[in-house]
């Protein structure tokens, strides 16, 4: 699997495996339990690369 296909889907847990996309919507496939199902276009999808880190120090 490739880096780029993982995505996390806004209301389910866990991280996800793009299979395939489409207007409408996309197919992916569960990390944890392999299970593929349809999301909607009008959930987010979050590629890693969008997801930022915020450093912060303990006082």
């Amino acid at each position: 699997m490739e880096y780029s296909k993982l995505v996390a889907v806004t209301g389910l847990p866990g991280l996800f495996e793009l299979i395939s996309s489409k207007t409408d919507g996309a197919i992916v496939r569960s990390l944890e339990d392999k299970t593929t199902r349809f999301v909607s276009s009008r959930v987010q999808f979050l590629p890693p690369e969008s997801i930022k880190s915020i450093p912060f120090r303990i006082m």
